[in-house]
C-alpha cells in the first residue's frame, strides 16, 4: 500500500490528551497473519520519517538562513521556493508493506477520530471497502 508523507507525518502527530495516530494502530491488538503481513510497516515510516526530516533539513538550509539564536531558519524571499518544495517533498508517496487491517478485526484504545484517520489513509478500511484483503 502506499502513504504520501503528508499522511505519515499527520497522522504521527499527538495531539493534546491523545496518542498519534500512527502509535495507536501499531498498538492495536490485530489477529496473528495481519501482524505477521505487517510486522516491517513500524520501520518503514520510521525511515519514511527520518527520511523526510533529512531532505527538510537540506531544503531548510538551500532556501533559508539560520537565524542569530540557531533555533530556526528564516527565508524571507525565499519563502515561496521553499513552501513549494515542502509541498512537493509532502506529496511524494511511500510504499507501505503489509495489508490494510479490517476496523472489525481490531481492538484496542484507538478512538473514533483515530480509526477515521486509519481509514482515511487506507491503514484501516471498513466493512463496506472494496480493498479488503480477504
Amino acid at each position: 500500500m502506499q502513504l504520501t508523507l503528508k499522511q505519515i507525518l499527520d497522522a504521527s502527530v499527538k495531539r493534546p490528551g491523545e496518542t498519534a495516530t500512527l502509535e495507536a494502530y501499531f498498538a492495536l491488538a490485530k489477529p496473528v497473519a495481519i501482524s505477521w503481513a505487517n510486522r516491517a510497516q513500524p520501520m518503514a515510516i520510521q525511515s519514511a520519517v527520518i527520511d523526510f526530516q533529512s531532505l527538510r533539513l537540506e531544503l531548510c538550509k538551500r532556501h533559508g538562513t539560520l537565524n542569530a539564536d540557531k533555533t530556526a531558519y528564516d527565508f524571507g524571499e525565499n519563502r515561496r521556493a521553499f513552501d513549494a518544495a515542502i509541498d512537493e517533498l509532502l506529496d511524494r508517496t511511500v510504499d507501505i508493506p503489509g495489508v490494510p487491517v479490517a476496523v472489525g478485526d481490531v481492538s484496542g484504545k484507538a478512538t473514533e477520530a483515530q480509526v477515521a484517520e486509519l481509514v482515511r489513509i487506507g491503514l484501516l478500511f471498513g466493512p463496506d471497502d472494496t480493498h479488503s484483503p480477504k
